[in-house]
């Protein structure tokens, strides 16, 4: 499950994986269960750590802990305020396309979607 959100510093929408901010002292996997059910409407019981990133080392401490959601259960979503968000379920090979196309040029979504590929056995 991809999402199409708008991003003010480029204003467009771009691809992304679901994904959000840690609150103070929330452990990762309950904001990546929470961000999951904002930004898209779906939970999950089955959300497997897959590793974590380093953004930009040379400038930044920022981390990010990437994580696959397996089960899909839909479920009632709740986007923050002025998130403007529209769900793009695809298949690997749309994703592919997308990638292939230039569409897809998140860094954080290039590495979840290549670590759940490894995870799965699909590469």
């Amino acid at each position: 499950m991809l999402i199409k959100q708008f991003r003010v510093t480029f204003q467009d929408y771009i691809y992304e994986i679901p994904a959000g901010t840690l609150e103070p002292k929330e452990p990762p996997l309950d904001a990546a269960k929470r961000e999951l059910l904002e930004e898209t409407g779906y939970r999950s019981e089955n959300v497997q750590f897959l590793s974590s990133i380093y953004t930009s080392p040379g400038i930044l401490q920022e981390e990010l802990f990437i994580y696959l959601a397996m089960g899909l259960v839909e479920d009632k979503s709740a986007p923050e305020e002025g998130e403007l968000i529209e769900l793009m379920p695809m298949t690997w090979s749309e994703i592919d396309d997308l990638i292939e196309s230039g569409l897809l040029h998140d860094s954080k979504s290039l590495s979840g979607i290549y670590l759940a590929r490894r995870r799965l056995g699909i590469i």
